[in-house]
């Protein structure tokens, strides 16, 4: 609604939030250029900049996952042997609007 009623107005603030603004779906329910400035924190494995590209391992399982067009994104889960905290250097700031670029991949985004 924020991002609506902001369109509305013809005001487009940077927006920082966080990987809420991630999901494709966003996308489908404002304009997309309402969402130019917004940022988010993503995981940095899965945002790529001019200079770099995602994780070697998350980019070769988002090749995977293209075999199978009825997955629409990746779930992730806590197991006795994984279930700590993220540090700094594992987390950047994304840009959302970046999901409806080829480099996406329904998966990764552009570090902003």
């Amino acid at each position: 609604m924020a991002f609506n009623a902001m369109h509305s107005q013809k005001y487009y603030p940077q927006v920082a939030g966080h990987n809420g603004l991630f999901f494709e779906r966003l996308l489908e329910l404002v304009a997309m250029h309402a969402t130019r400035g917004a940022i988010g924190t993503h995981y940095t494995t899965l945002t790529w900049t001019a200079k770099e590209g995602g994780g070697a391992r998350q980019i070769a399982f988002a090749k995977k996952l293209e075999k199978y067009p009825e997955i629409e994104g990746m779930e992730t889960s806590f197991t006795p042997d994984n279930h700590t905290g993220l540090g700094p250097d594992e987390l950047a700031m994304g840009a959302p609007i970046s999901v409806k670029r080829q480099q996406s991949k329904g998966v990764f985004r552009e570090r902003a």
